[in-house]
């Protein structure tokens, strides 16, 4: 097919590759050493982690204010103004970090009363955020679908956390020392691709970072949606994990972060793929017509719908065996939980290719719809399941909201009821369907 021998194919397809190689590695890497941690420290040790983690999650938005999509798209717009964007984007971030997410963060800990062990922890975790910032050189390398760069990168920087990690573990030692591991990944990350950008990289390259108040408002009104809309997804996603260690205890958190990790590593799948094929999906929208926009849209919706279903079956017809051999019989608890949760991987994949296809119609204000919906439900259904059920009782909070969310609110405004449709078909493999009847 000549589609498969066009040389924008090749870039994204050699993009998306080396994405999926950095992430084949982060996986064995991530549940190997992940599961020896769990199993190191117990339950309950395990899940003081996890809960800390979650808790640094909730506000993380406040820190990117939602630019990271944005800035994608605007690189690949304004390529005549890079220093530009990237500057005013950097100090944006730098703001909402210092200004907005760390008194935040402080005072939530303050009114839900966090013990000092988890707070120590906590902080010890926050320093991500900052790193993170510079994650911004990421989203260039992103946009020029370049991510070879920052797979190398990431995949030295998880490499080290990892091996102190396993190290740690051989020295017997307690909780917050691999906090502090896993802390320095990104620390490693950030320094890395602000390296390569300056010294390396911008050998060819002479544009001068610089602030814009016209180039911030612009980003900011594109943004805020999307933040406030990360906000709540961030809250949906995590806030199980805070719940479950307030009205429950840590050992339910570890229990219920042992089955995710399984559910996490299949997300970073569509993830991969909708970030290094969204600048193709702009790309078809500006150059190549609405009909090839929307065929891209469609056969990316087909893809992680259809593997997202399969992955689900497997993992539920073996999580007995899978939770039995990898973490012992002190995490029986986690069995039923994964059965529940892998199914949302397929409303996660929905999530990630409408949220895309939003971005590039223009209609990011309608992301925090969707996002208030699976919010609210979650907590509420939370509220009420987890005292009744435990940690299974938020597998099927997260369910049910995230269908909510990802799915029927769609049906909410007229101008997504297209995404919904495409949604539909790829559940019921009608486009699979009709390309084969084609053929």
């Amino acid at each position: 097919m000549k589609i498969f021998s066009h040389d924008g194919f090749k870039r994204y397809a050699s993009n998306t590759v080396w994405l999926l190689i950095e992430k084949a590695i982060r996986l064995f890497f991530g549940l190997f050493v992940s599961v020896w941690l769990a199993r190191y420290l117990g339950p309950e040790d395990f899940g003081t982690l996890n809960y800390a983690m979650s808790f640094v999650f909730l506000f993380k938005a406040f820190s990117t204010l939602g630019l990271d999509e944005v800035i994608v798209k605007e690189i690949v717009k304004r390529t005549t103004s890079l220093g530009e964007v990237l500057g005013t984007s950097l100090l944006l971030k730098s703001l909402g970090s210092v200004f907005i997410y760390y008194p935040l963060l402080i005072l939530s800990c303050y009114l839900f009363n966090i013990e000092a062990n988890s707070f120590e922890i906590i902080l010890v975790f926050s320093t991500t955020v900052v790193f993170q910032i510079l994650y911004i050189f990421d989203l260039y390398f992103q946009s020029q679908v370049k991510s070879k760069v920052s797979v190398f990168i990431f995949l030295i920087s998880l490499i080290i956390s990892k091996l102190l990690i396993a190290f740690f573990i051989y020295l017997n030692l307690s909780t917050i020392y691999f906090a502090y591991a896993m802390a320095l990944e990104f620390l490693l990350g950030a320094g890395g691709l602000s390296i390569y950008y300056f010294f390396i990289h911008r050998n060819n390259y002479h544009t001068p970072f610089r602030f814009s108040k016209a180039t911030a408002k612009e980003l900011l009104k594109a943004s805020w949606p999307l933040m406030l809309s990360g906000l709540l997804i961030s809250l949906y996603m995590k806030i199980d994990q805070v719940m479950l260690g307030q009205m429950i205890d840590k050992k339910s958190v570890g229990e219920y972060a042992a089955a995710l990790k399984f559910t996490e590593i299949w997300y970073s799948i569509p993830m991969i793929l909708t970030a290094s094929l969204f600048p193709a999906i702009i790309n078809a929208k500006k150059d190549k017509g609405q009909e090839v926009y929307g065929i891209r849209v469609q056969r990316l919706m087909d893809a992680l719908v259809f593997s997202s279903l399969a992955f689900a079956i497997f993992m539920s017809l073996s999580a007995n065996f899978v939770i039995g051999l990898l973490y012992g019989e002190q995490y029986n608890e986690a069995t039923s939980i994964l059965k529940i949760h892998i199914w949302n991987g397929v409303f996660v994949s929905m999530g990630l290719v409408s949220g895309k296809w939003l971005v590039t119609e223009g209609l990011t204000t309608l992301t925090l719809r969707r996002s208030i919906i699976g919010c609210i439900s979650n907590i509420i259904l939370n509220y009420y399941l987890i005292p009744i059920y435990g940690g299974a009782g938020a597998a099927i909070s997260t369910l049910i909201s995230s269908s909510f969310s990802s799915l029927f609110a769609d049906l909410t405004n007229h101008r997504t009821k297209e995404m919904f449709i495409i949604k539909l078909r790829s559940i019921f493999a009608y486009s699979l369907w009709n390309y084969h009847k084609k053929r």
